[in-house]
């Protein structure tokens, strides 16, 4: 079902309620990493993936995840946000992507669930001495070289600019 423009507003205070109570299985809104009392709430937009796992690793060189979670899409997945609440995850977490969806480049579709994938709406970055671009356009998984985000906790960021 489309949702028109105008009900814009009202769904996305409707899901800001939900948020301070937060589901396990998360909330769409607000998009990112979003650092909450007892863990993280991750939350991206994707119209024609499949399938959503987000991993989670120990350092930003590591060449395996600690630990990958497969997003389910009857209880992770509202319209085309793909969300969940993970407790326990604390700032300086470093974490990344991999998607699945269709690989047609002819009409922009370019997924390769072999790839590490930074959060599009990710706050922080980490860049580890391994990292190649390069590895990110060749076939195969980049896991070792790629970028990977990073939770960040907005409150400590001094905002003051003078």
């Amino acid at each position: 079902m489309d949702q028109k423009v105008d009900d814009a507003p009202l769904a996305m205070t409707a899901i800001r309620t939900v948020n301070k109570t937060h589901s396990p299985h998360g909330v769409p809104s607000p998009l990112g990493a979003s650092l909450l009392e007892d863990g993280t709430n991750f939350s991206l937009f994707s119209s024609c993936a499949t399938g959503i796992t987000i991993s989670f690793f120990d350092h930003v060189d590591a060449l395996v995840s600690q630990r990958s979670i497969r997003l389910d899409p009857a209880i992770n997945r509202t319209g085309h946000y793909w969300h969940i609440f993970i407790s326990g995850v604390k700032a300086g977490q470093i974490y990344g992507y991999r998607a699945e969806g269709p690989n047609d480049p002819q009409n922009g579709q370019c997924f390769d669930e072999s790839k590490i994938l930074i959060d599009p709406y990710g706050k922080a970055v980490a860049v580890g001495k391994n990292y190649s671009r390069g590895d990110a356009c060749r076939p195969g998984d980049n896991t070792a070289t790629s970028m990977k985000s990073v939770v960040a906790d907005m409150a400590l960021f001094d905002w003051d600019v003078s």
